[in-house]
Parts: structure tokens; C-alpha cells; sequence
């Protein structure tokens, strides 16, 4: 570690002030123990002013390196400041409280009365920062000083820049993003979300967040301050706080179940019923904008033979004209037979023998299929 890197003195001409030297630090943010470190430069020497003294008695200010992040912390802006926390004069002062996201430089003490800062006022409070574990990433550290950082306990990489906006990644390496900011409970598919949305999130994307458990949903729409989401028959959204949201762009984030479970509705097509109907399996995921789904199921018909059995799908189709949508799929109607699927509305599948023929009534009239389709 470099003994001069943001160290604070006095100034070059002492008086009520001091001086904060350039250079190189890490800020381990507070939010979450996910958050990450933030890279902060300070390109030249920073002269701050510490506030009169109280003429009866002395008081400890502390010098800091402030994160501002809107998106982890909350807030309007993004960026980093030097800045003097003024403490309260008292017989025996304490300095104030290191604050949040915030890297502890020096404390100062102002006596009583005194109109000049001088060296010996100053406490290097760096020396409580420890240089372990961090990887720093080769293009944004030269060599020549790549071990005169003022760094935080931790392991992590660190690539950032001049200008701090937010860490660049703030998830372990389990496949999950710290989404930061506040999320609420909006309905029991909707959480609202800090604005920018659309610009974040996209439909596919998988979430993690807890109520009281670990909970797993995925994204089907987006809006500027509003998710709506789907975890089938698994997971439920309740009005309840919302803690620890994460979210994923990959396949298969730690801990996603493979395929949500949904329930369908069955019916048949005209006069006919389909009824007492048991489901083997009915199942699906989504990856990216599209639904792949599988269902075997079986009951019994009844009423008016007709051509067609039904179900609904997980989650409303984009293409809702009839017939948009089809694919293969297995039945048994008093015997084992090739047919087909396809959709009625946005919502609704028949499901038909390979002839279009009615089916027989009776019980045990099974279908089994999968297939895929976009829902947006």
C-alpha cells in the first residue's frame, strides 16, 4: 500500500483545512453483502475546508470518500466526493459515525479556539484498511503501481473507472445480479420497481427475491416501474415485503427449478365434456420470449362426441388467431393414435385425432404433447 495515497495533511500553507492527496482506492459498498467494491481516483491533490472551531470545546471531524449509486443505494446521483463530517464540540468529542458506503480517510481534531489544522491534529485512519484478496484487472491498473492501492478486505475484481456509476458486477459467480434499489409487492404477478425498467429487464428474464423463503420467478412483461411475472403452481407472490431481489440473463442461474408446474383447465370442443381428468405432468419454462411446455393428462368424455379435447396454457400466447400454433402429439382414445394440437384463442389448445374424427365417450382418454410458443 502506498503511504501517500489519499492520505490527508495538512495544508501547504496551514490553516482551517486539509489536504486529501491523489490517488487510488476500493469503497466495499453496504448494501448487501453482494454489492461489491467500488474503484474510485482521485487525479489530483483536494483541498477541503474544516469548518471554525467551537471557542470552548474541541470537536473530531472525519475525513471520508463518499459512493453515491441510485441504482444500489438509492438516491439521484452517481458518483463519489470527498467530504468532511463535521463532529459535535464536546468535553471528551467522539468523531461521527462512518456512514454506509463510505471509505474512512482520517479523523481530525479541531481543539478549541484554533484557527489553523496542522499535522499533528490529523489520525491516518487508512491504516485500518487492509490489502487482501483483491484482483485487480490489468488494463485498469498500471503495473508500476498496481500495489499502491488503498483497498478493502474482500475478495473480488475489480474493474471500474474514473467516474463511478455502479460495480460492473455484483452477483457471486452463482449466475445472479443483485438488482439493487426497492422492490414491492404490486399484485400477485406485478412488483414495482425503480423506474428505468425497460432498460434492465427484458421478457425471459429469471428473478429471485425473498418472503420469508427464497422465491423464483420469470419475467413475461416489462415496464418502466413494473414487473409481471410467473412461477406457475410453485412460487406465489404475496403482499409481504420483498427482500434480497436478484435477477438472471443465463439458462440456469444457481438454484432455478428446470420447469415451472401449471394446472390447466380442461374442457371439450362443442357438446361434448371431458371430466375427472387427472394430470400426469404439466409443466413449462420460458427462455427467452418463447414457452416450452409438456402435458400428459387423462379423463373421462361424455355428452355429444365431437373432435376435440382441451386444455389451457401456462401463459397467454402472441399469436391468438385460431390455428397459429400446432404440433404433434400422442392420444389414446380406445387405443393408441397419432394427432395434433393447436390453439384456438391466445389461451386455448384442442387437441385432435390425426383424422379429425370425433372421439368415443368413455374413460381414460389421453393426450400427451409438447411444444413451444411465443408470448411476445
Amino acid at each position: 500500500m502506498s503511504k501517500n495515497y489519499l492520505k490527508v495533511t495538512e495544508l501547504d500553507t496551514p490553516g482551517m483545512g486539509v489536504k486529501v492527496a491523489s490517488g487510488v482506492g476500493y469503497v466495499q459498498g453496504d448494501q448487501s453483502t453482494t454489492q461489491g467494491h467500488y474503484r474510485i481516483f482521485n487525479d489530483a491533490a483536494k483541498n477541503l475546508t474544516i469548518a471554525a472551531s467551537d471557542p470552548t470545546n474541541d470537536r473530531k471531524d472525519r475525513i471520508i470518500a463518499q459512493i453515491y449509486d441510485s441504482v444500489d443505494i438509492g438516491g439521484a446521483e452517481d458518483k463519489w466526493v470527498l467530504e468532511v463530517l463535521t463532529g459535535t464540540p464536546a468535553p471528551s468529542p467522539d468523531p461521527p459515525a462512518l456512514p454506509d458506503d463510505a471509505l474512512d480517510l482520517a479523523i481530525v481534531l479541531v481543539e478549541d479556539g484554533v484557527t489553523t489544522i496542522v499535522d499533528a491534529n490529523i489520525t491516518d485512519q487508512r491504516s485500518q484498511i487492509t490489502n487482501q484478496n483483491i484482483v485487480i484487472d490489468a488494463d485498469m491498473v498500471d503495473t508500476k503501481h498496481a500495489s499502491d492501492l488503498v483497498q478493502i478486505a474482500g475478495e473480488q475484481t475489480i474493474i471500474g473507472q474514473k467516474t463511478i456509476i455502479s460495480p460492473l458486477f455484483t452477483g457471486t459467480l452463482d449466475g445472479w445480479i443483485a438488482a439493487g434499489g426497492t422492490w414491492t409487492y404490486a399484485s400477485a404477478t406485478t412488483i414495482t420497481v425503480p423506474s428505468g425498467a425497460v432498460s434492465k429487464y427484458q421478457i425471459g428474464d429469471k428473478i429471485k427475491l425473498t418472503q420469508t423463503t427464497i422465491k423464483y420467478f420469470s419475467i413475461i412483461t416489462v415496464a418502466d416501474t413494473l414487473l409481471t411475472i410467473t412461477g406457475g403452481d410453485d412460487y406465489t407472490l404475496v403482499d409481504a415485503a420483498i427482500t434480497l431481489p436478484y435477477y438472471s440473463k443465463i439458462e440456469n442461474p444457481q438454484g432455478f427449478p428446470g420447469m415451472f408446474n401449471w394446472t390447466p383447465t380442461y374442457s371439450a370442443y362443442g357438446d361434448m365434456t371431458w371430466t375427472s381428468v387427472s394430470t400426469t405432468i404439466a409443466k413449462y419454462i420460458i427462455i427467452d420470449k418463447i414457452v416450452f411446455f409438456i402435458i400428459t393428462a387423462q379423463g373421462t368424455t361424455g355428452g355429444t362426441p365431437t373432435t376435440a379435447v382441451q386444455f389451457t396454457l401456462p401463459i397467454s400466447c402472441a399469436d391468438s388467431a385460431a390455428g397459429s400454433i400446432s404440433g404433434g402429439a400422442m392420444i389414446s382414445d380406445g387405443g393408441s393414435l397419432g394427432g395434433m394440437w393447436l390453439n384456438t384463442d391466445a389461451d386455448l389448445i384442442n387437441v385432435n385425432k390425426y383424422d379429425n374424427s370425433n372421439y368415443g365417450l368413455g374413460a381414460t382418454r389421453r393426450i400427451r404433447l409438447q411444444g413451444f410458443y411465443r408470448i411476445a
